[in-house]
């Protein structure tokens, strides 16, 4: 005779779990179709919740995750290229006056993310810090 445990599939008191839904990776096709959603509901909205919300209905996504794959990597004003000098001065400088507030920082580069800044901002200080290492490294071996 098998005992049934009080956790049991059969037990009529269990409660079903709901297993989160597996993301959808975004696809070339993906990205084409927001896109041209966005076109036809009308850019001039695209700062709305009810915006995103409608083109969450014609898409395989949320509207929390088409608006920020738009924001972030579809919007056309979106500049993914090199930083100039002057950017990179920019951002020492807003950073030394706001700190990491990227949000705010991001208003003064229309055409950069707040996660670009971030990223940038990073990518900086480690080459200072390896830099720096090279530099006293060099020093310490001149030394003996």
């Amino acid at each position: 005779l098998k005992r049934k445990s009080s956790f049991s599939s059969d037990s009529p008191n269990k409660k079903k779990r709901k297993l989160p839904r597996r993301s959808r990776l975004w696809t070339p096709d993906h990205d084409a179709r927001l896109k041209d959603i966005v076109h036809e509901l009308g850019m001039e909205h695209v700062k709305t919740q009810d915006f995103w919300d409608r083109v969450a209905l014609h898409c395989e996504h949320n509207a929390r995750l088409c608006r920020h794959r738009w924001n972030n990597f579809l919007r056309p004003d979106l500049r993914k290229g090199d930083w100039t000098l002057q950017e990179e001065a920019l951002i020492v400088d807003m950073h030394r006056q706001f700190g990491p507030c990227w949000r705010v920082m991001v208003q003064c580069f229309p055409n950069r993310t707040d996660n670009d800044l971030k990223n940038k901002w990073n990518s900086m200080r480690r080459s200072q810090e390896r830099q720096a290492r090279l530099k006293a490294m060099e020093q310490g071996c001149g030394q003996k």
